[in-house]
């Protein structure tokens, strides 16, 4: 590493002197894209101060996104701070119908929230992908999936195989692509399970039932596992598998009068609206008369009244580490394999 300690400012911790010569040698040229960075404690002794000094500089480096630490591989200079200023910024292609940056309320919009954060912290731009352009692999440094893709798209096909660096969002796209999601059957399980412990036997299930894809169908397996585990019915007319193709609201106002419940657990967000709309037109109260709890994240839709239980996802985190993971393989390349983490969700229930 040609790099040296100016000499000493007493005025200056030395951590923060480490920290000012890294970023220096950056801007330089003398440590480049990709550079391996040397261990701290040969950092230490060639510098003549303590590892924690050392640690601390490298806090402060990783804190603006200079450096990438991985364990067991070592600390790297992220590939998104060069010396060249003309080098143009790295592109990430977000997968998405809704086809504009936003953020704010809706399942969707927190995890854009958190892709489009950490992409103007690592220096990344968030564009969007047209379902039907053929867009061109090689202007981009990584592809996140929201939605079910196109699959014969070159760019879907470039993720797929491993030469475009992808990662699925609560989707399972198969290939090279990685996938962060969260555990929607355990999830639901341990949802239900709550309402059971508070004393509900009457458990009614309204939404998404054996259609769709993985992450849909495995709400109604973990409430039906909850269930059939505490020994409780399951009665036909407690159960409602969602249909778009009939009135929503006709639906849920239906089943209320024929089902006999004294708790809900309701599957998404979109299908809760046609739940309270019934229950607020037969007098149903959720505080009073039957536990509402849906798998969904309330709290971003401003739907998390006083009296509704909820469960949430840590979308926006994972819209961060999708992000993350599309910067760290840049620098690392193929010594970095594709992601795959499961998230805990959060239960929220109103005493």
């Amino acid at each position: 590493m040609k790099i040296e300690l100016k000499a000493r400012n007493k005025e200056i911790p030395v951590y923060d002197e480490l920290r000012k010569m890294f970023v220096d040698a950056i801007r330089k040229g003398k440590l480049k894209t990709g550079d391996r960075i040397t261990p701290e404690e040969e950092l230490a002794k060639m510098f003549k101060t303590s590892r924690t000094t050392v640690r601390k500089a490298m806090a402060c480096l990783q804190e603006e996104n200079l450096i990438l630490r991985f364990p067991r591989k070592g600390t790297f200079i992220n590939s998104n701070f060069s010396a060249d200023e003309s080098k143009p910024l790295p592109i990430i292609g977000v997968d998405y119908l809704g086809g504009i940056i936003r953020s704010g309320p809706g399942y969707y919009g927190a995890m854009i929230e958190g892709i489009v954060s950490c992409a103007r912290r690592n220096r990344m731009i968030v564009t969007f992908l047209d379902k039907d352009k053929k867009d061109d692999p090689e202007k981009f440094a990584g592809i996140i999936f929201l939605q079910e893709p196109n699959k014969s798209l070159p760019i879907v096909q470039a993720a797929l195989q491993g030469v475009l660096p992808g990662v699925g969002i609560n989707r399972k796209i198969g290939g090279h692509v990685g996938c962060l999601c969260v555990d929607y059957k355990r999830e639901s399980y341990l949802g239900v399970k709550k309402l059971i412990e508070r004393g509900y036997r009457d458990i009614g299930y309204y939404g998404n039932g054996f259609y769709g894809d993985e992450f849909n169908q495995t709400r109604y397996a973990g409430y039906y596992q909850a269930m059939t585990e505490a020994g409780l019915p399951l009665k036909k007319k407690n159960i409602h598998f969602f249909s778009s193709e009939t009135n929503r609201y006709l639906q849920a106002k239906l089943y209320f009068q024929h089902a006999r419940i004294s708790a809900l657990f309701v599957s998404l967000a979109p299908i809760l609206f046609s739940v309270l709309y019934a229950m607020n037109i037969l007098r149903i109260s959720p505080a009073e008369d039957i536990k509402v709890l849906c798998f969904d994240n309330l709290e971003d839709m401003e739907l998390n009244g006083p009296d509704i239980a909820y469960i949430k996802m840590p979308l926006q985190k994972m819209g961060v580490r999708a992000t993350e993971y599309i910067s760290q393989k840049l620098t690392l390349k193929n010594k970095l394999s594709p992601v795959n983490e499961v998230y805990p969700a959060e239960f929220c229930f109103p005493d």
